[in-house]
This record gives structure tokens, sequence and C-alpha cells, in this order.
């Protein structure tokens, strides 16, 4: 039950909503109140909203008119109004060293808490001064969801500073400097930033534009921001447990991944891991406790990296020359300004000319040790090897994700060999079956979970969205990357479905007379940004192929939920602390959060009965910390040798 945001009850008192809607009348007060019962409390709030996960940045524009005279700004940054050239024209004058060392403490500090309006109005204030400040304060006041530094802003200045700062060598900024790059840092959201007004002042409001579409898949890279615990423990399991197990060691595209990095970087897996590790920690970018550390050599001087640090800088840093070299590859444009991040994600430390290496972004070194950041080092020496090579990584890839998904619902429902005899929670993996007059040998889903009544199929796609849809939002790369994300695994789901209802012996595992519900999931390595357009775009794309006429299946099938992995550990994460699997995905497929992201939903919605880390995560992210220890750790005798 929803209630306006305000209303009189019969004691007198006004009760007090977000929205001061008009308070209602007393008569219908008592109605409510006698309906919940004497002493009853009613909690008013306003319904979520996809509207919920959206945030507005600050522009110079905006920020004037909060200001009572224009003056000050024009103090500060000489002009009103600037355009993009003229921003690149004082970025010439700023000497790049201090000023990425300036703009990466800002990351450090935006990346450990981007949405914390105390700390927003704290930096405001601190960098420009009590009039800027307070009309700052007075955006911030005015928007629920206002951000005036974020971290796209900082990544695109970054990536300014690469391409167009000075080369004076020199310890910090002048006082003149300073103002230009404060400057630059104003004017970057209402001008370079702005790349896809145009796209969407042109789209109509139907939520099923194309161009709405584009714009939500190519703001998607900034919206999804992990766990590091999930990260760290996926990576581990997927990378050094799974890729490394009896289990894909006869599978047709196996690759020595291990073999691949020793003879790229001069490290396993878990030695690159340990390296990123000791360098987050001595970073200190996850720490609120100042501006981010530079990482010496000498640093690693009581680990087992002592005399291989080189190797370790080689995959995790470069300096600014590799930096100008993976910007310049492509054309410069506004929206590449505005979005384009992969190669500090690749690289996220800075190698400086002393030879130490800053750490320019908290996210970037997340993405590093995490999955993601090893499937790229990964990809990058296979697509170095030719793209046959490319090709099989990437098939093997997949492979080991469906392993892992299917390993996350083997630890939700445990002991297996009982459920033979129950018949619920019972978790198969894919089985192959023929069809057609030529035999045509085809698999069921990459999961399936069986719960009496209700039946879970789970497809798992490696497919990733490609940099130019995130960067570019062009429009055929948005439509691949969809298809093969989704629209082909709801077309695999829809064939299974139609398939083991045709032949129940397709599924012998699960007794499908019983069944009443179908659900079917698709997990994917990387989150999609959940809107409304996606989700209007992927039902009439491919929606049809999960209809079904009840002669063919008796069955109701529901909306297709879409998790990405680390969703999919928090589904398994409830599921192994006694909450219904149904119960989840009937409130994630009702019209309140169909639309929507899991996360949001879990946070909203379940937070009162579980609020842990799934279970098997920490176990699993224990287990990387105990190798990364092994491999950090010198032997005594060893060292007192060297010594």
């Amino acid at each position: 039950m929803f209630l306006p945001g305000q209303f009189d009850d019969p004691s007198g008192l006004t009760r007090l909503g977000a929205h001061g809607a008009p308070a209602v009348p007393v008569w219908e007060a008592e109605i409510v109140l006698g309906i919940l019962g004497p002493g009853a409390a009613v909690a008013m709030t306003s319904p979520p909203s996809f509207f919920d996960q959206v945030h507005v940045w600050l522009t110079h524009q905006e920020l004037l008119s909060y200001m009572p005279e224009v003056a000050p700004f024009v103090e500060l940054t000489g002009a009103a109004e600037a355009t993009a050239d003229q921003l690149i024209e004082r970025i010439h004058t700023i000497p790049f060293a201090p000023a990425m060392r300036f703009v990466s403490s800002l990351q450090k500090a935006i990346g450990l808490r981007s949405i914390d309006k105390e700390l927003q109005r704290q930096l405001m204030y601190a960098i420009y001064g009590p009039q800027i400040g307070a009309a700052g304060d007075c955006f911030l006041r005015a928007h629920g969801r206002g951000s005036i530094f974020f971290e796209q802003q900082l990544f695109a200045l970054q990536r300014l500073l690469v391409l167009h700062a000075s080369d004076e060598e020199t310890a910090d900024l002048t006082q003149e400097q300073h103002v230009s790059l404060r400057t630059a840092l104003l004017y970057l959201p209402g001008t370079l930033l702005r790349a896809d007004d145009e796209m969407i002042e042109t789209a109509p409001e139907l939520v099923d534009d194309e161009r709405w579409l584009r714009y939500f898949v190519g703001n998607g890279g900034f919206v999804a921001h992990g766990s590091l615990m999930h990260d760290m423990a996926r990576a581990h399991r997927m990378y050094e447990v799974i890729a490394k197990s009896r289990v894909v060691r006869d599978h047709a595209d196996f690759c020595r991944l291990d073999e691949w990095l020793l003879d790229t970087y001069g490290m396993t897996f878990v030695e690159l891991q340990a390296f990123g590790f000791v360098v987050f920690a001595g970073s200190r970018v996850h720490f609120d406790d100042g501006p981010p550390l530079a990482v010496t050599q000498s640093y690693f001087d009581s680990t087992r990296f002592r005399d291989r640090t080189a190797d370790g800088f080689k995959a995790l840093a470069a300096d600014r020359e590799w930096f100008r070299h993976e910007f310049q590859r492509s054309k410069e444009t506004p929206r590449r300004i505005a979005f384009e991040t992969h190669p500090f994600l690749r690289r996220p430390g800075l190698l400086q000319a002393d030879g130490t290496v800053l750490i320019v972004a908290p996210r970037a070194l997340q993405a590093w040790l995490g999955a993601s950041g090893t499937y790229y080092r990964l990809f990058d020496i296979a697509r170095e090897q030719g793209s046959e090579t490319r090709n099989q990584f990437t098939r093997f890839n997949g492979a080991l994700q469906e392993h892992y998904a299917r390993h996350l619902m083997h630890v939700a429902y445990p002991h297996q060999e009982r459920r033979r005899l129950i018949g619920v929670g019972k978790v198969c993996g894919p089985r192959t079956y023929s069809k057609g007059k030529g035999e045509e040998e085809l698999d069921t889903t990459d999961i399936a979970v069986g719960l009496g009544f209700d039946l879970v199929l789970i497809e798992v796609t490696a497919g990733r969205l490609t940099e130019r849809s995130l960067v570019e939002a062009d429009a055929d790369s948005v439509r691949r990357d969809l298809e093969k994300m989704i629209e082909k695994k709801m077309r695999q789901l829809g064939r299974v479905i139609g398939d083991i209802f045709d032949d129940p012996s397709r599924l012998p595992d699960v007794d499908l007379d019983m069944v009443k519900n179908v659900w079917p999931i698709v997990v994917s390595g990387d989150g999609l940004f959940q809107n409304p357009t996606l989700w209007a775009y992927t039902d009439e794309r491919a929606g049809k192929y999960l209809r079904f006429n009840w002669a063919r299946v008796p069955a109701i099938v529901k909306p297709v939920v879409i998790l990405d992995l680390e969703e999919l550990e928090a589904l398994g994460g409830l599921v192994g602390a006694d909450v219904s699997l149904i119960e989840i995905l009937e409130r994630k497929t009702s019209e309140l959060w169909l639309q929507r992201d899991f996360k949001a939903m879990v946070i909203s919605d379940f937070a009162h009965r579980w609020d842990e880390q799934p279970k098997f995560i920490v176990q699993e992210y224990g287990r990387a910390a105990t190798a990364i220890k092994r491999a950090v750790a010198v032997a005594r005798g060893k060292r007192e040798t060297s010594e």
C-alpha cells in the first residue's frame, strides 16, 4: 500500500512523506488506520522506481542559475561560458604529472563514496571557495540524487590530461595552473560530457525508441560497480580452480592460461593477483585516509616479488606514452572523451618518471583484480596469437563461466545425491538430445533446477558489451551485442522449453507432468543497465520465443530474468540462507521489479531478511586470500640467505 506524501491522522498529527502531496481528509486516514488496526504504525514511502537508479550531474550552466551574481564565477574561470576547444587549450598549459596526482586523489575520494552528499559539499567548498561552493550546495539540496563530482567526469579529465597536458617537469602546479585545472573540471560536464544531448533531444518520448536504448547501453559502463570481495572470489574460482580442474581439461578448447601469463608477464594468475593486491594495499586507494600513495619498487623488498617488480608493473602499469598511444588509436570525438576508459581499466597504474606507480582510480584497480580484468588480460594475449586462438579462448572462457554458474547452484542446493529421491532442488547440467530427421544433436540449457511444481532454466552467456557499444553507442554494435547476449539466449530457452515438453525424456531428472511454472533466466558475465527501454526492445525482438500455446507447453512460462554473475552469486546466497528461490523470482518478475536491476531489489526487499555476503563468496575469498599470502610471503630461511 502506498499512501500520499502527507495526510492527517485522527490524533491531529500531520504525517509527512518525501513528496509533500496534499493532505487527505481525516475520514480517509481513519479508514486506512481502521484497516491496519489500532496502534499500527504507518510507514509512507514512494514506490520503487527505475528513476531511483538515475542521478543528475551539475553543469556550469546550471551552477550559474544558483548564483545571485556571475562575478565570482567569472573571476575564477575568466568567462561564463567556454567551448570544448577552449577547454582543451586550458589543459595545454597544465603540467601532466601533478595534475594527474590531483585528479587521482579526487578519484579515490569519489570512488569510495560516490553519492555521499556531505563529501560532495565539502569538496565543492574546498576546491572552489565559499561563493561557488554555496551555489553547488543549493544544487545538492534541490536534487535528491545530484552529483557534482563523479567518476565519468574524472576519467574524462584524466584522458584529456594524457592527450593534451604539458610535458613540463614540475613537482606541483602554480596557482594559475591550479585555477585552469579546477576550471576544466567544472566545465567538463556542460561541454564534453553532453555528447548524447542531440541523440536524446531528437528522440520521442517512447521508451522503446532505439535512441534511448543506445543512450542507456552507452552509459551502462559507469553504472555497474561490483563488490571487490565478489570480484576476487569469482576470479580465483574461475581462473585458478576451474581452469585447472579435470572437469575442463578435456574440453575441446582447453587453454593453458597460466602458461600464457608466464610467457607474457613472467607470473602465474595467482602471482599477478598477489602483486596487484600488494599494490592495492600500498596505494591505499580503498582507505578513506587522504590521497593515494605512489607505490615504489622497494615496497616489494620483503616479498617474493623483490626481483620481479618490473614484470608485475608491466602487467599492471604503463607510462603516459602507452596511454597516449591507446587513446590515439581511434579518432577523438566528444563521446570518446566522455566514455573511453578501457586503457585505464587495462592498466590501472600510471608509471611515473621516478619509477613509482600511481593508481589512477579505485574502479580501475578493482576491475584489474577481478574476473573482468583477468578476462581482458588473457583476451589481449590470445588476440596477439591470431584469430583462431582468440576464438578458442572466447569459447573456453564461456565454458568456465558455465561451470562457475552451475557450481553456484550446487552450493545453493547441496547434497544432490539425496535430491534424487525427493525430486526437489535437483540441479542438472546440459544434456544432449537428438531432434529431427537428420538426428540433429542439441543441448538443453546450461543449468536446470527442478523444484516440483516449478522448473528454473538458466542460460549463461560469455558475451559482453563491446567497446564500440559502450564508447560510441553505435546503433549496429548495440543491436549485435544485445542479439548475442540476450536475444540468442532467449531463443535457446524457448527452443529447450518446447523440446522438453514435446519429449520429457530429454530432461529425465525432472517430472515435467508436475511442472506448472517455468522460470527462464539469462546470466551474463558483465551486467546490463536494466531499464524500460531495454525490456521493450528485447521483448519486441525475442519475447515471442517464450510464448507457447497450452497444448504444447501445459505450464506458465514466466518473464525472463536477466542477471550478471554477481547477481547470480547473491541469488545463490539468498537461497542458501533459506529464502525460497521461487519467492525471489516471483518478486523479480512482478511489475514493480521486472525492468530493474536484481541488486536494487535485494537491497530494497530482502535486506531485512538477509544482510550478509553469500557464504560461498566469503569462503572463496578466504581461499583466494590464502593463495595470495603464499605467493607474497618469503620463507624465513630464504630471506635470511638472500639478505
